[in-house]
């Protein structure tokens, strides 16, 4: 199993990841998030990890020549996007599509979805909620479905209590935690971080 944490805000946090067992580590791009990070903070820490850890940046409304540039000047290896990109396959084979269906008849069409790299289900979005962090849970029910399919993240209100019956229900390929391992919305809890990762970073 495979585990991204996101919402990394500073250099700390992200070594007790990779320590811990990490695969990737995610950096917010978009500004209403609490855990907002300026593109030259994000390279501050990016530039003391090591190459192995998985580099992801997270973004929002941004468009894709945006994200491009971002991602050769950070040396990021994944963008997280929230949109069906008009790039080609080689470069959507980089990126994580996050979807938020409350229902099934909400996914885009699975020929769309097999052509990321990456498919992350997390909860669905309330009127006021940020994209990601909310604490909620996905559901778990069409994740299972997406799961024989696509290469599946669960993410959405996950944490140690509840991560063995989340994987045991969807079968995913990683899992992606963050407000689940933290002290408050930006700064990860050192015993959260390994009591998650520890039930997950296997192979």
């Amino acid at each position: 199993m495979k585990t991204k944490i996101c919402g990394i805000t500073n250099l700390r946090d992200a070594k007790f990841a990779i320590e811990y067992g990490a695969w990737a580590l995610g950096f917010n791009f978009y500004k209403p998030s609490p855990r907002f990070l300026q593109i030259e903070q994000a390279g501050e820490i990016i530039k003391d990890l090591p190459k192995t850890i998985v580099k992801v940046g997270l973004f929002v409304d941004q468009d894709y020549a945006t994200i491009h540039q971002i991602m050769e000047d950070l040396e990021l290896d994944l963008a997280q996007v929230y949109q069906d990109y008009d790039c080609s396959i080689d470069a959507k084979k980089s990126m994580i599509f996050v979807i938020q269906p409350f229902l099934a008849e909400e996914l885009p069409p699975l020929n769309v979805l097999r052509e990321y790299g990456y498919v992350l289900i997390d909860a669905p979005r309330g009127r006021n909620d940020v994209y990601g962090g909310s604490g909620k849970l996905a559901n778990w029910e069409i994740a299972s479905e997406l799961s024989r399919d696509v290469k599946l993240i669960l993410a959405g209100g996950l944490n140690s209590h509840n991560i063995a019956n989340a994987t045991s229900a969807v079968h995913p390929w990683g899992v992606d935690v963050c407000s689940g391992v933290e002290s408050s919305p930006g700064i990860k809890d050192p015993i959260l971080l390994k009591q998650f990762l520890n039930q997950t970073s296997y192979e």
